[in-house]
């Protein structure tokens, strides 16, 4: 009997849970479509407010870039929030934070991504994901805001370019 108990609840919660994502969806899905009407993003927020938040059917199979920004909004909970995350040592693990406490907050400061090509960075990278220290970037532009190397022993005497990376071209001779 026990056990049955505990699958059911067990069960009850896979449901729950279910039910929750696929809420999550439907408003992911009405951002990206409402957006292409209203540019500024508090007048989108305005308007699900409004409707009361009843959203549209979300199929998962859908654009995945309709769910870029709550994606991004995610990795960036598990990250600083989660010690079992591969990268926690270099987030969380660090003291950085996500003061972003809910969705909402973290798209009306971020905006829509300007193309699948930008991600979230940090513009500070000793301060956490918080306003002002957030912006998207292209990989290329993350490429160039980087903690300073530790020191190394090896090769002493030999140091790297300062600044942003330099990409050396070989000379044709």
């Amino acid at each position: 009997m026990t056990i049955a108990i505990a699958n059911t609840d067990f069960h009850a919660r896979i449901t729950k849970l279910e039910s929750t994502i696929e809420r999550l969806e439907n408003v992911i899905a009405t951002l990206q479509e409402t957006a292409s009407k209203h540019p500024d993003i508090n007048e989108i927020f305005d308007e699900f407010h409004a409707k009361g938040g009843v959203y549209p059917k979300f199929s998962s199979t859908n654009d995945p870039e309709k769910r870029a920004i709550y994606i991004a909004w995610q990795n960036i909970n598990a990250r600083c929030n989660n010690p079992n995350h591969p990268a926690y040592k270099n987030y969380g693990g660090r003291g950085i934070k996500n003061s972003f406490r809910d969705f909402e907050e973290f798209a009306r400061h971020m905006g829509f991504r300007p193309s699948p090509r930008h991600t979230v960075d940090r513009i500070d990278n000793s301060r956490g994901y918080e306003p002002g220290n957030v912006r998207w970037a292209t990989w290329e532009e993350q490429a160039n805001n980087r903690r300073p190397p530790k020191p190394c022993s090896a090769g002493a005497g030999k140091r790297g370019p300062k600044g942003p990376w330099k990409h050396k071209e070989k000379a044709l001779h």
